[in-house]
């Protein structure tokens, strides 16, 4: 009897600690896949998120964030970006767009944010916002503060890296779709290009 104790006990502490074993290493693959998915939506250059970022996830946090808040998309395109290629190299506007990338996770906030690399040298923005003046703001502190990062391209009448940004700004409650809120930033973004380059344009369905 007492040899049968002692083996049941045995048994149940080796039980006790396999199953902590299990659990531990339960934790390490979760972790390890929640890592892997997160790589999955991240572009390899720039480290913003990638366009299949854009299209799985984006329209449910855009309906997410639409319940509660006014929100705002951007989309961001690099002037003279083609030139700037074709003058220094590829792995030079490599850098280039790395540099750009960083401006402009420094020019949004933290939170409530998602900065995208949406193809090329455009950029996507989805973020909270507390008014539509703020969002212009945002923008325009982006392409001021690549301006004044002075990245130098020959290849522009600036002699230097700007960039063109088109926003359009949705108020709470509003339930717009990520592909028309993408169509309107899209639509701004062109008159910014047609008015010189260099600037953020408020999408208005009915512009002067």
């Amino acid at each position: 009897s007492i040899v049968s104790a002692i083996s049941f006990s045995r048994f149940r502490t080796r039980t006790y600690y396999d199953r902590l074993t299990i659990n531990k290493q339960m934790k390490e693959i979760n972790n390890m896949n929640q890592q892997l998915q997160q790589l999955v939506h991240i572009d390899n250059l720039t480290g913003l998120y990638n366009r299949r970022f854009y299209e799985e996830k984006l329209p449910g946090l855009l309906a997410e964030f639409q319940a509660n808040s006014d929100v705002c998309c951007m989309m961001f395109d690099i002037d003279y970006f083609k030139s700037y290629n074709d003058h220094y190299g590829h792995p030079a506007g490599d850098e280039a767009l790395r540099a750009v990338s960083r401006i402009l996770r420094d020019g949004l906030a933290t939170e409530d944010t998602y900065a995208i690399r949406y193809g090329g040298e455009e950029l996507f923005v989805l973020a909270r916002v507390p008014s539509q003046n703020q969002a212009l703001a945002t923008a325009e502190a982006i392409c001021s503060a690549l301006e004044k990062a002075y990245i130098p391209n020959s290849g522009s009448p600036y002699g230097k890296i700007t960039i063109s940004c088109g926003l359009v700004y949705s108020a709470r409650g509003q339930q717009a779709t990520m592909d028309v809120l993408t169509e309107k930033a899209d639509e701004a973004l062109y008159q910014s290009k047609d008015q010189g380059k260099n600037r953020a344009t408020l999408y208005a369905a009915h512009p002067d």
